[in-house]
């Protein structure tokens, strides 16, 4: 296996709230991706204090003999562990109160990945020329999507768009998707932000992942794309009332049944029981917003 990992600030901001990491290892391969929320110097820190700690975690706990169900278990884990340590920095200042991330992460052995989320950044599967997404957004349109609302296409350019349902850090306890995915030689796999999605169609997402180039120069031209087609989008921010979503939205719940791909696990962290909830009770909706084409990418391609 080998993994190469790009981020870009994009076509207005001067601050890159995206953070990533890969190492690989003789038999496994970590990669984590994660794209901050809660201001500017807040989505920053969240997004670092995010991808440190599950490294950090998964530094400490991981073997190369585990199982996929026991790498699935850490990985959960470790999600747990960065969601309490963005939590608990933001405790420390009130300036950064509710500050959060999304996160996409992969852990890859020779047969198998195990991919966790929340949020919106995504995971894709690559083979034989053909693209399909891993992950299950956690938001909003996704929802309007899966109620027949809306289609996948208006989901791209729909106003409420940069609305998620599920974040990193603005609760004490959170929620994530595990999967387990078949990975083969010539496969690849995609982590990506929303920088990258909302500018480009999966097919396009495709085409220069497949164009036969080197992974950094797929992850090269992703970038180009995103930031040719990103000039509509708008700054980010995040709410955390849903008094501020359009009355349509005021009571979205996710739940998805059936992974894309591979096999998924809702995984509860530390007891949460409720999708969407926060440790109240009460129905939170995060405004991530768009990006203007910031972005941070990870390719993983099976040898």
């Amino acid at each position: 296996m080998r993994a190469c990992g790009k981020t870009d600030v994009g076509l207005r901001r001067h601050e890159n709230q995206d953070t990533f990491a890969v190492e690989q290892g003789e038999k496994l391969l970590i990669a984590v991706v994660c794209d901050g929320m809660g201001g500017a110097e807040g989505g920053q820190i969240a997004s670092s204090v995010a991808v440190e700690t599950f490294m950090k975690e998964m530094h400490a706990l991981i073997r190369a003999d585990m199982t996929a169900e026991q790498l699935r278990e850490l990985a959960s884990f470790c999600v747990a562990k960065a969601n309490t340590a963005v939590y608990q920095r933001a405790l420390q200042d009130p300036a950064y109160q509710g500050m959060g991330t999304t996160l996409v992460s992969a852990v890859a052995e020779e047969k198998y990945a195990i991919v966790c989320n929340i949020g919106d950044s995504r995971a894709y599967l690559i083979r034989g020329g053909e693209i399909t997404r891993i992950t299950h957004d956690h938001s909003v349109v996704q929802t309007l999507v899966e109620n027949g609302n809306i289609t996948a296409e208006e989901a791209r350019t729909h106003p409420n768009r940069n609305l998620i349902t599920r974040a990193l850090g603005p609760d004490e306890n959170t929620l994530c998707d595990a999967f387990e995915v078949s990975f083969t030689k010539g496969d690849k796999i995609l982590l990506c932000t929303d920088g990258l999605v909302v500018t480009a169609t999966d097919d396009e997402i495709c085409r220069a992942v497949c164009a036969g180039k080197s992974a950094e120069e797929s992850l090269d031209d992703l970038i180009a794309l995103a930031k040719a087609q990103g000039a509509q989008l708008g700054e980010r921010e995040i709410i955390n009332d849903t008094r501020h979503a359009a009355h349509a939205l005021e009571r979205v719940v996710v739940e998805h049944d059936e992974p894309v791909v591979g096999r998924q696990v809702h995984v509860h962290l530390d007891g949460v029981a409720r999708l969407g909830r926060s440790t109240e009770g009460r129905e939170r909706i995060f405004r991530h917003g768009a990006v203007l084409g910031v972005q941070a990418a990870v390719r993983i391609v099976a040898v």
